[in-house]
């Protein structure tokens, strides 16, 4: 799967597996709690240890919610994790067996009228363990996304994001900005630019084998609405502005099935 979707936001693949383990009788157990001090601030914390003969783990985490405003809230995690592993099922772990790391994260939300800004960071050492954590050990993300809607213009949306691969030293940085516009109660308008820029080391899994891209695109997309609510079609169009050879075309549809599901498909029918 890409590492962003057509509009840039980060894309997780997050695979849970159980299975019924052989061999010694072991115990997991944890506790986690919250404090709410006033209408704005709230902190918790939780701490789970699993003495797993062959994989020893220990997490520990504290968060704080600010709420600055009716609109606008302030979030920021940290956690740490110890695991000690059987050296044949874990070659990156240290001659003892052992591995350690830390994880944070840092999010703004903020909102006015018809104004919303998100902003965040977060990161993982490369020794950190958490299977459930929204995060990869040894990366760094960081974004920031504005979108308003303003009178008789349209809908504007702008997006900045780097993806960091701390191992490599490898980095993606993205930045897009587009204004859409409704021709009439059916059809609306997209036009937008996008700058890339990747290191030489790859960032992402997905582009290890792809030479690393460096350049300002143009976008325009089509948008026609269907008769169900929240549903739509549409055609795009990306153009590389050095390089005439560079270029997507796509097709793709949005269906909203309830207020909670939404089913979605793209197809490039042209890429290079």
């Amino acid at each position: 799967i890409p590492s962003v979707d057509s509009n840039l936001n980060p894309v997780y693949l997050r695979v849970t597996t159980e299975t019924e383990q052989g061999g010694e009788e072991y115990t997991v157990a944890g506790i986690a709690g919250s404090h709410k001090f006033n209408d704005k601030v709230k902190v918790g914390g939780t701490y789970v240890n699993s003495n797993d003969p062959l994989n020893k783990t220990a997490l520990a985490s504290a968060n704080i919610v600010v709420k600055l405003s009716p609109t606008s809230k302030f979030v920021a995690e940290a956690a740490h994790s110890d695991r000690t592993t059987n050296l044949e099922d874990d070659t990156t772990a240290s001659a003892s067996g052992e591995t350690s790391g830390a994880a944070y994260r840092l999010e703004l939300e903020h909102s006015i009228k018809n104004t919303q800004l998100r902003a965040y960071h977060q990161q993982a050492d490369t020794g950190f363990y958490n299977t459930n954590a929204v995060i990869t050990a040894g990366r760094k993300e960081s974004g920031l996304k504005l979108q308003s809607r303003v009178d008789k213009l349209g809908f504007i949306k702008a997006e900045a994001i780097r993806t960091e691969d701390t191992n490599n030293g490898g980095v993606r940085d993205g930045v897009s900005a587009s204004i859409e516009r409704a021709i009439n109660r059916i059809l609306a308008v997209e036009l937008g630019l996008k700058y890339y820029d990747e290191s030489s080391n790859s960032a992402t899994l997905n582009t290890t084998q792809v030479a690393p891209y460096h350049g300002v695109t143009v976008r325009s997309k089509l948008i026609s609405q269907l008769p169900w609510q929240g549903s739509n079609v549409f055609a795009e169009y990306e153009q590389d502005i050095s390089e005439a050879g560079r270029r997507i075309f796509a097709l793709g549809a949005n269906y909203q099935i309830n207020s909670k599901l939404r089913a979605y498909g793209r197809h490039e029918l042209v890429s290079s």
